[in-house]
């Protein structure tokens, strides 16, 4: 019984995420659509593009100073899959400086599943090959949230999918994803407080999501130490 009740509470639990995240999506296109009224500029009046650096697999180790981002990190998910991670001891001698991440930027996958959005959660990271970082124009770095919530739209991803290149698997490019057109709103308060809305609701789907892994464990547990 109490097995079966660990398992309906895991249940709810995938429920409540996908709820929520089904909830965001909604109001997301709602607040989009909000600023329809506003003129349409590409992304690059808002943002310039970082490619990453080709790293030769021989520089991976298992541990080391600095973490490689690649493509498998960039997940979709706000704040990306950081757990499985590549190393780098040393920084590579050609390496520039604008493919060391920050906490905090904007990274967009550019091969395989295109378009996904996710934002670094760690410092001392450097940018692999095919992994876009978004860089914002230093008068637009306060919009870094609003552009964000409008790129992490399924609108967005749809988008690069359908310019996606290549048989075995899909590539786009930099110009690809600058020429996306999004609102150029004026960053009021009633702009500011939609796109803090939407902020909240991340933060609510991530607490969500980091209790579920905690109820596999206490399965896991149970399962190991019931029937001894």
């Amino acid at each position: 019984r109490f097995l079966t009740t660990i398992d309906k509470r895991i249940a709810l639990q995938r429920k409540t995420i996908e709820d929520l995240k089904i909830f965001k999506e909604g109001l997301l296109k709602e607040i989009i659509n909000s600023f329809n009224e506003a003129p349409k500029v590409p992304l690059s009046y808002f943002a310039s593009i970082i490619n990453g650096y080709a790293f030769n697999p021989q520089q991976y180790s298992d541990a080391g100073k600095y973490k490689v981002v690649t493509i498998g990190n960039v997940d979709g998910s706000k704040y990306g899959n950081f757990t499985n991670m590549k190393y780098v001891q040393e920084l590579p001698a050609n390496l520039q400086d604008e493919q060391i991440i920050s906490k905090g930027d904007i990274l967009i996958s550019m091969t395989g599943n295109v378009g996904r959005v996710s934002i670094c959660p760690i410092e001392n990271a450097l940018l692999n090959q095919r992994v876009a970082l978004l860089k914002l124009k230093e008068k637009y770095s306060s919009y870094k949230e609003l552009i964000y919530q409008v790129i992490s739209s399924p609108l967005f991803e749809n988008s690069m999918n359908s310019l996606g290149q290549g048989a075995a698997q899909k590539n786009i490019g930099i110009d690809d994803i600058l020429s996306f057109k999004v609102p150029n709103i004026k960053f009021d308060a009633v702009s500011h407080n939609k796109v803090n809305l939407l902020s909240n609701i991340d933060f609510l789907i991530q607490e969500e999501i980091d209790i579920l892994p905690i109820l596999m464990k206490i399965k896991q547990w149970l399962l190991k130490n019931l029937f001894v």
